[in-house]
């Protein structure tokens, strides 16, 4: 693990695809829209046969085009929304593909593999079922519930996220460090726009670090991005059933979180996001929510009644991406991308052949082995000549902490074990700290 320091930082972390919530969304063949374009457009393979597209968006409309592109059938495109005259939406209906607004899919049938879907007319505003279900034969189902972006590098570094409507997820708040957010993390996603705003980003913070005027005055690229109706904030498809009672509606795929176990989690009152999290393990373990936390927010808010801002979310924990143990072995395992920290008599210990321990940054001498000796060996010969004669530690890598005032020496009872009252002046005694556990935490002079 590298540790780089740098007068200003740019997070450029991008979005990630949103999915839905909806009966049996664990079944092998259920797939995000975008993780379907990416198999046809970089892998040139095409995961099934006949596709049923569930989107709250113009966007996942792309998919459906790749997928009618690549000589497979396109079954149905479902869409939550009442209406939309996109211009990738025009372009579908110019395929022939069929377009079912207002609907959802409220349900996956089949438990190997997608066989067919479930599909009915949705009220979003009430989270019903409005009527009939109709039946798809399928074998695979893609669904784009919108984008969140990614903010978990940025929460790292204590900026709270804050709530945007027009995207329907969180985007960084307030930064307390010298860093910036530019677009996918923004909530920008036309493609034009996101350059345009990499680029003056790119001024600001070179600005900030001493360079340049904080504008770009070059030319950016130029794209044309499709004109696209506004999405819908949809998160959870509602069934026929009560949640309760419908087929498992998997919100985290990892931890085998469901809608209904979220409800539960509420019912049993758990009502801050903190506490469901735990709860029901949302956001738990390597993913820390990238798939599945907006949804769960989403489910929480809607079962206490309030809004995703008031309910609210949790902060994610590093590692952003499973490290090994390996990475964070420490200076015994090749060289350290660190400062290395000398004490004035460091030029003496190499000439008298040192062995150095790594102490924080601190190069300290370890033991001075003759030629031949083995480590215990070294040691026995030093310790056995400093109990006959005189031995010499050079201690001035160790911090020291300066404390004055009248109540000095009270100060110092409270955080070590050994009295300090009658400490005279001039005088110097050795001491010992403890963590609450009664562990020993620190010790010196």
């Amino acid at each position: 693990v590298h540790k780089v320091r740098a007068k200003q930082v740019i997070l450029a972390t991008g979005a990630h695809e949103r999915p839905l919530v909806y009966g049996n969304n664990d079944v092998p063949g259920c797939m995000l829209a975008n993780a379907i374009s990416t198999y046809i457009n970089r892998y040139d393979v095409v995961p099934g046969n006949q596709l049923v597209l569930m989107t709250t968006n113009d966007n996942a409309y792309k998919t459906a085009i790749d997928w009618h592109q690549a000589g497979r059938k396109v079954v149905a495109i479902v869409d939550t929304r009442s209406a939309s005259n996109g211009d990738l939406v025009n372009k579908v209906r110019k395929l022939g593909i069929d377009i079912l607004f207002g609907h959802g899919v409220i349900e996956v049938k089949g438990s190997k593999r997608v066989k067919g879907v479930d599909v009915a007319p949705i009220n979003a505003s009430n989270h019903s079922v409005t009527g009939p279900a109709k039946h798809f034969v399928c074998d695979t189902v893609a669904s784009s519930g919108g984008w969140s972006p990614v903010i978990h590098l940025s929460s790292h570094t204590g900026s709270r996220p804050v709530w945007n409507d027009d995207i329907a997820g969180f985007v960084p708040g307030d930064t307390v460090q010298k860093q910036h957010s530019c677009g996918g993390l923004e909530g920008i996603y036309a493609l034009s726009k996101v350059i345009s705003d990499g680029f003056n980003t790119g001024a600001v913070a070179a600005q900030a670090a001493g360079k340049g005027e904080g504008r770009y005055a070059g030319q950016s690229p130029k794209t044309s991005d499709p004109k696209e109706d506004a999405s819908m904030a949809l998160f959870h498809i509602p069934h026929s059933k009560k949640t309760s009672r419908a087929p498992k509606q998997f919100v985290d795929y990892q931890n085998d979180v469901t809608a209904a176990g979220i409800e539960l989690a509420n019912r049993e009152g758990f009502e801050s996001i903190e506490h469901v999290k735990r709860y029901t393990a949302l956001g738990f373990g390597t993913d820390q929510g990238k798939l599945g936390n907006i949804n769960g927010m989403a489910i929480t808010a809607k079962s206490l009644g309030k809004t995703i801002p008031e309910t609210g979310t949790t902060i994610f924990r590093p590692m952003y991406t499973p490290t090994t143990f390996g990475a964070l072995a420490g200076a015994d395992v090749k060289h350290l991308f660190d400062p290395a920290r000398f004490s004035a008599m460091h030029k003496w210990h190499i000439e008298n052949g040192a062995e150095f321990e790594d102490v924080g940054q601190w190069k300290r001498p370890w033991y001075f082995p003759q030629p031949g000796e083995t480590m215990q060996q070294s040691l026995e010969r030093e310790c056995l000549a400093t109990r006959n004669s005189v031995g010499i530690l050079d201690a001035s890598t160790l911090g020291k902490i300066d404390i004055q005032g009248k109540d000095a020496r009270e100060f110092l009872n409270r955080v070590y074990t050994n009295p300090w009252s009658k400490l005279g002046v001039g005088k110097c005694r050795y001491g010992v700290m403890c963590k609450e556990d009664g562990m020993v935490f620190d010790d010196g002079v």
